[in-house]
């Protein structure tokens, strides 16, 4: 080759790199950030289903995701969180009056260093709980990002924070599981206008597929079937003493041989509560608890003659044509049967004299359904909508302002809270941080 030709494929190949570098760096600044203040990536649950098929959809439309959150205690089960173990921020449980404005700004510098921010032309923010809300509007504030709040639970403590929330659903970037849960945030409802209020399904992402594989502990029980089987789908830590109690009379009353299974604890001490009933359970009934996984086997749902569960475990089994009863999640009260006698599973607008022994006896007795009545179509094509109405959800409706903490009564709380910063401040982030989960657990499970 002579030396002409060999410049001439010099040029051509530095010409090459240099486009493919300017390529790379039009796609980087082109490229979008999707960042998520959740509660925890640790364990199972809705939430964590939630996050990672709102992960895989996301990265699908391009986006680059970061989840954040502050559970630290427990294993990662699902191996898609593993990227996001150093991005477990437990500061994020506290309220931002429990932090100075350096000590503040510290922890959002501290969030940043994980993010590279700089390198994307569009941050959006998902807050999916009302005290990360607040961080998230502090962290939108200093990226210039849109912030958004999805609220996951279904329950949750407006407090100091209503202001804000108002503020948030007056611009069009507040929204919950169900209309339910926005207008449980504000105290008086004739304050909340009707066109502000938009629930969106979170069943468009935190629905799960049952596994065709089988699971030995639970083939073990469902397969040595007693008269009925009776189950529980969900989080333990969600089915209340009352239910359980409720299910136990039932069985007293009937001539029939019952297998409870309660699937769905994380570690053995959320069973504790259930002792004194479980010791008390009439001889024709046999109480399981079996443990959480991460792909229930499709005989679960088979051959439980009756399911109770709430939100999206209600959703999973009447897809698969199990009778499946759900309860209100504050109120612990049936709502009925999913597909035939209602579509809520959170709560119930429509209030009925519906008993869970009375939905029990119908179903397993008296035979009044057959699993051919169960109809969830409407809620497949609402699944569908609500896709789109997460995208719409995030999309610019106005000007990138703030809400303005420095000089509001939430962060004006600290001269009402003189004692608790003090013990705050005396024994350290994580004792405090205990504490409040203790607390949380003990006004839950004394429902």
């Amino acid at each position: 080759m002579n030396a002409v030709t060999t410049r001439t494929c010099n040029r051509i190949v530095a010409r090459y790199h240099q486009s493919e570098q300017i390529y790379r760096t039009i796609m980087d600044k082109n490229s979008k950030l999707y960042v998520i203040l959740g509660q925890s990536i640790l364990y199972y649950g809705g939430a964590q289903i939630y996050y990672i098929n709102k992960k895989k959809y996301l990265e699908k439309l391009g986006w680059t995701v970061k989840i954040f959150s502050f559970h630290t205690v427990g294993p990662i089960i699902y191996s898609e969180f593993n990227a996001y173990r150093d991005l477990i921020i437990p500061e994020l449980s506290l309220p931002l009056y429990y932090f100075t404005a350096s000590a503040r700004s510290r922890l959002l510098g501290k969030i940043e260093s994980y993010m590279d921010a700089g390198s994307y032309n569009e941050i959006v923010i998902e807050s999916n709980w009302i005290g990360s809300a607040e961080w998230g509007e502090l962290l939108a504030s200093r990226l210039k990002a849109r912030h958004v709040i999805y609220l996951l639970s279904e329950t949750n403590q407006a407090d100091l924070s209503l202001d804000f929330l108002k503020y948030k659903l007056d611009r069009g970037e507040l929204s919950g599981i169900s209309d339910h849960v926005i207008r449980s945030l504000f105290q008086d409802e004739n304050e909340v206008r009707e066109d502000l209020i938009h629930p969106i399904l979170a069943g468009s992402f935190c629905l799960s597929s049952p596994s065709e594989k089988e699971d030995q502990v639970l083939s073990n029980l469902l397969y040595r079937k007693l008269d009925y089987t009776i189950s529980y789908y969900g989080r333990i830590e969600k089915l209340s003493c009352k239910t359980l109690s409720e299910i136990c009379d039932f069985v007293k009353s009937i001539k029939k041989d019952v297998l409870f299974i309660g699937l769905g604890y994380n570690n053995t001490q959320e069973l504790a509560r259930f002792e004194e009933i479980v010791g008390g359970a009439p001889d024709n009934m046999r109480i399981e608890f079996v443990p959480a996984m991460v792909n229930v086997p499709k005989s679960f749902f088979e051959l439980s003659d009756v399911i109770i569960a709430s939100a999206g475990c209600a959703r999973v089994a009447a897809q698969q044509k199990a009778f499946t009863i759900t309860v209100d999640t504050e109120k612990d009260d049936p709502i009925g049967i999913l597909g035939i006698t209602t579509s809520y599973t959170t709560s119930n607008p429509n209030p009925t004299n519906a008993s869970l022994q009375g939905l029990l006896k119908d179903i397993l007795i008296q035979n009044n359904y057959r699993k051919d009545d169960i109809d969830i179509s409407e809620y497949e094509a609402a699944r569908e909508k609500a896709v789109e109405e997460f995208i719409k959800f995030i999309e610019p409706k106005n000007e990138k302002t703030y809400y303005d903490f420095e000089n509001r009564v939430v962060m004006k709380a600290f001269n009402y809270f003189t004692i608790r910063m003090f013990v705050f401040r005396l024994l350290g982030f994580e004792v405090v941080a205990k504490l409040r989960t203790i607390k949380r657990k003990l006004q839950k499970y004394g429902k």
